[in-house]
């Protein structure tokens, strides 16, 4: 006999239609002890859910790293100035102090995630992906709008004491669309505080804003 590789099955003992119609059963995919079982899910890649973006970091946050403990930071609060004087003033030059009396402590916050995960390829890069994604997305969240509520929560720029702020010309109290003029004027107000040199320039927003901007 002639080989062919894998399974040969001579015509004559091909199933007869007819003996089908007759009684047969036949294999079924979706019939329980008929089939079933020997369907198998190929696993697909998986379609990922839409994150929100963070924004803070793109605009220029800086990322301590290593950190461990309670950390304090000094805060300048003053610079040097000089003075014109003749030569030989005969006096002297009054002093000036760059000012170092603020801080600005780092206190540890925890954020911990308890993800549930399935059966899924790659199961545990996609866990450790979203759960690096969840924390930050959620300290982009609490460096613009954390409460600072308890010992807990940070507290982000919206709710830190003198930090500048812009109230839109057509605002009444209940809101106004942002024009030209207006955003002209943020960033005037940004480039007066001298803070336009110390990062990249943008803003945070929200979809709705942007459409209208």
């Amino acid at each position: 006999m002639k080989r062919h590789g894998g399974i040969f099955v001579p015509y004559a003992l091909a199933i007869d239609p007819v003996s089908l119609r007759a009684g047969t059963v036949g294999l079924d995919s979706k019939t329980t002890n008929q089939g079933k079982e020997l369907v198998f899910a190929e696993p697909a890649p998986l379609i990922e859910f839409l994150y929100n973006r963070m924004i803070v970091r793109e605009l220029g946050a800086e990322v301590l790293d290593g950190l461990q403990g309670n950390i304090t930071f000094p805060k300048q609060t003053g610079k040097s100035t000089g003075a014109w004087v003749s030569e030989n003033p005969g006096v002297d030059v009054s002093e000036s102090n760059r000012n170092v009396p603020e801080d600005v402590s780092k206190h540890d916050k925890l954020l911990p995630s308890a993800p549930r995960a399935d059966t899924t390829p790659r199961v545990e890069d996609i866990v450790r992906a979203d759960l690096a994604t969840d924390a930050a997305l959620a300290l982009d969240a609490a460096a613009l709008i954390g409460t600072g509520a308890g010992a807990n929560q940070p507290t982000g720029i919206l709710n830190t004491t003198n930090v500048q702020q812009f109230t839109l010309a057509g605002d009444t109290g209940a809101g106004a669309v942002p024009t030209y003029p207006d955003i002209c004027e943020m960033e005037e107000l940004i480039s007066i505080a001298n803070a336009d040199t110390l990062a990249s320039f943008g803003f945070a927003t929200t979809p709705p804003i942007r459409t209208k901007l």
